[in-house]
């Protein structure tokens, strides 16, 4: 599977880890913001580009994970909640998966529901069995 992980950029440690294990058990994953250093306010021309990037590569993913174990920023972010609603626009042509706990309506609409990572790769630890 080739999957797109939508989280808080402070999340990215956590997430090296994720996208490590993924490929371990043979899924691609692209999301270059994970190797990024900055936060792109200071230069909005940059800025535009990188959510154009982001943008296509959550157009080429089967699937897209929505990280919601981190708290909602109080001062700005917010970009995970922008690529959950392109993917929820592609809902015919994508997969959309939520680790984490609901934190709005639009979180629901998620076709499976962990509550950590860990759960998330039992279960495709279980389908991969199935096949």
């Amino acid at each position: 599977m080739l999957f797109y992980i939508a989280s808080r950029l402070s999340c990215r440690p956590k997430l090296h880890e994720v996208r490590a294990k993924l490929r371990e058990m043979k899924h691609e994953v692209i999301a270059t913001w994970l190797d990024e250093h900055s936060d792109y306010s200071d230069n909005p021309d940059h800025s535009r580009k990188v959510a154009m990037r982001d943008l296509c590569q959550i157009s080429m993913v089967d699937t897209i994970i929505l990280d919601t174990t981190s708290p909602i920023s109080k001062d700005g972010g917010g970009g995970r909640e922008t690529e959950w609603g392109f993917a929820i626009g592609q809902y015919q042509h994508k997969h959309l998966w939520r680790v984490g706990p609901a934190k709005n309506v639009f979180h629901y609409l998620a076709d499976v529901s962990f509550e950590s990572f860990d759960e998330m790769f039992d279960y495709l630890d279980k389908k991969k069995g199935k096949q």
